[in-house]
């Protein structure tokens, strides 16, 4: 079994929605990366670091949030919120330097001991796309950050925040932006034209999700998945048309991790609070599931696919585990990285950053965790630590709600 190839499906996808845009080889251009796999096709990276980590290049501080970070050439972009309201940020990649910052609206506060934005931007050629926590949806341009276009989701679609504050980060193909709206009647998820950001279609009435959706060729149509609150969804890329929905119930309606799409017409998703995963079959427009179980229980840290495996959190155990996607066979756990670690691949090495802020760089494969080194880059101040690390052009770039951070982990 392995993982459909983002970037080879959007080639296959180009007659119909065309090209995403390009980016470098070793950018890092929206969250989880440039396949959305959580896995970086860097070399020539450190294979080990000193007691006290790579050398540090610089630190920032940074406002409140959880977004991770996003990196094209010689910028870096992420968000955060202060008393004032809710920002995209740009910055060198050098130094660290402030080179602009846009406000998207005001600060979100409906849950005030999870503040601050949860999106990753996603950087678009010119432009790159942002959404705050309040369902504020802006186009800003990658230059100077003025707005392209923007407006609030949940207004426009008649749509309701949901519990923990819009979190996904929109999936862009070819021309069009696809963004999950929240709990929306007959608009629950949404397809806009990326250069304007009218509506190419509206659709259902499903809770609103937390994971960013995922495109793929499945039971011989093209798809795109969205985590619903009720459970995923497969829907036509043109007009929103639903192929198949399979029930999947977690505690707060909490769906946070995105579903990763297989071959053979294969889809697995994960949540935490103890319900577990599963790995679903679509055919003839119906989910039947081939295995549950709660081996993973991923709440909202990444999953990773990685050379036949997948890899991810058990959140009530406390552990980073290994499943085998044939059968969901737990093949390890391994503690030291809390309930809502985070994890990527980068030189074929495991970079597992966990709530605490410690970094480990580790080997990992069926047969186990093998540390390698480990540090503690962010401090314990009880900030939650969930923006994922980020390897982009041989830096390493963390984040939490005080500090932004990058070291140099290229090799000699």
């Amino acid at each position: 079994m392995r993982s459909i190839n983002f970037g080879f499906t959007v080639l296959a996808l180009i007659g119909l929605l065309g090209a995403i845009m390009p980016a470098g080889a070793d950018d890092w251009p929206c969250f989880l990366g440039p396949n959305r796999d959580s896995i970086s096709r860097e070399t020539g990276l450190l294979k080990e670091w000193p007691a006290n980590g790579p050398k540090e290049l610089w630190t920032k501080q940074l406002g409140l949030g959880y977004s991770s970070i996003s990196v094209v050439g010689d910028r870096l972009y992420t968000m955060y919120q202060d008393d004032n309201g809710q920002y995209v940020t740009c910055r060198n990649v050098a130094d660290g330097a402030l080179v602009w910052e846009t406000k998207t609206g005001p600060a979100y506060t409906a849950q005030r001991n999870w503040p601050g934005p949860r999106d990753t931007p996603t950087i678009d050629g010119d432009v790159l796309y942002a959404f705050d926590a309040n369902g504020e949806l802006v186009c800003l341009s990658v230059k100077d950050g003025s707005k392209v276009w923007g407006f609030n989701v949940l207004d426009k679609f008649k749509g309701k925040n949901l519990t923990w504050g819009c979190a996904m980060s929109p999936l862009v193909v070819g021309d069009v932006l696809y963004v999950d709206a929240g709990e929306a009647d007959g608009a629950s998820v949404v397809a806009l034209n990326k250069k304007n950001g009218e509506t190419i279609w509206k659709a259902h009435d499903y809770l609103g999700g937390y994971a960013s959706p995922e495109i793929g060729e499945i039971d011989g149509k093209t798809q795109v998945v969205f985590f619903t609150g009720e459970g995923p969804i497969g829907v036509s890329p043109t007009d929103g048309k639903q192929y198949w929905h399979f029930p999947w119930k977690t505690s707060y309606d909490i769906h946070a991790t995105k579903p990763i799409i297989f071959d053979n017409n294969r889809v697995f998703i994960s949540s935490g609070y103890g319900v577990g995963s599963a790995m679903l079959k679509i055919e003839n427009d119906k989910a039947q599931p081939i295995w549950k179980n709660d081996n993973l229980e991923s709440k909202h840290g990444a999953l990773l696919y990685y050379k036949g495996y997948l890899y991810g959190n058990a959140n009530k155990r406390r552990e980073f585990r290994c499943v085998d996607p044939a059968n969901g066979d737990l093949k390890w756990g391994e503690k030291g990285f809390g309930t809502e670690g985070t994890y990527m691949i980068a030189d074929d090495l495991c970079y597992a950053l966990g709530d605490k802020g410690n970094l480990a760089l580790a080997e990992i494969s069926p047969e186990g965790f093998k540390k390698i080194s480990e540090f503690q880059p962010l401090e314990d101040r009880k900030s939650q630590v969930w923006a994922q690390p980020v390897v982009s052009n041989g830096k390493l770039f963390l984040r939490d709600n005080t500090q932004l951070r990058c070291y140099d982990v290229k090799a000699n």
